[in-house]
């Protein structure tokens, strides 16, 4: 049976991948330990120290990133001047 879903991208492997772009700004901010990188929505956010103890597996900090997966990063400047980030993790999750 194959299953079809619209503007997702799917391989059959075990592998994993993610990505985030943000501003400089919010990259510092993760670095320091001010935002988490969720998870679940692939996305820097501010958490509560009460999201974080009920969803502790949902959210990263800077520090653990790259943990059971390969971390990587790169700075870019835009055309418009904008500094930013873009990272994730990627390696076999199996």
């Amino acid at each position: 049976m194959i299953s079809v879903r619209r503007n997702v991208f799917e391989t059959n492997s075990s592998s994993t991948h993610s990505l985030c772009i943000c501003t400089e700004n919010e990259y510092e901010k993760f670095k320091n330990g001010d935002m988490m990188y969720d998870d679940y929505n692939e996305e820097l956010q501010f958490v509560s120290d009460k999201e974080l103890e009920e969803y502790k597996y949902r959210y990263k900090s800077y520090d653990s990133m790259g943990e059971w997966l390969e971390f990587y990063e790169e700075h870019f400047t835009t055309p418009s001047g904008d500094k930013m980030v873009a990272f994730g993790e990627f390696g076999y999750d199996g």
